[in-house]
């Protein structure tokens, strides 16, 4: 009985809910699975936004049940567009994103127009 109670108290004093992480932790240990996992970043170069048309040109997915989404003051959560898409009105190139899902669910980080504006600028002398 005298382990057993020296046993749970040393292991009380180092994985307590109330103590940092010890320096020989495993770092994989640290790490907290999220519940869905990210796909790569849309990538900037491969897409176009052109403000005098208002319309936006995104690319090819390798997944064909992949969809791209596009996220607007109006709808946050994202609806899906079509590759070549365009606005009725200006749009605020802070306030849109696009990003896209797979056929298992997951979902990319979103890319803003204004990356999508500045990559094509600095990179392709293109507005």
């Amino acid at each position: 009985m005298y382990r057993c109670l020296c046993a749970g108290m040393m292991l009380a004093m180092n994985f307590g809910c109330d103590r940092a992480p010890r320096e020989d932790t495993p770092q994989a240990a640290l790490v907290v699975v999220k519940a869905k996992s990210v796909l790569a970043k849309p990538d900037p170069f491969r897409m176009a936004y052109n403000a005098d048309a208002r319309t936006l040109n995104l690319y090819d997915l390798s997944d064909v049940e992949g969809r791209w989404m596009l996220v607007s003051p109006q709808n946050k959560s994202g609806e899906p567009v079509n590759i070549d898409h365009a606005f009725m009105t200006d749009v605020d190139l802070d306030a849109v994103a696009v990003f896209y899902t797979n056929s298992s669910g997951l979902v990319s980080p979103r890319v803003t127009l204004r990356e999508i504006v500045t990559v094509n600028v600095v990179h392709n002398g293109k507005n």
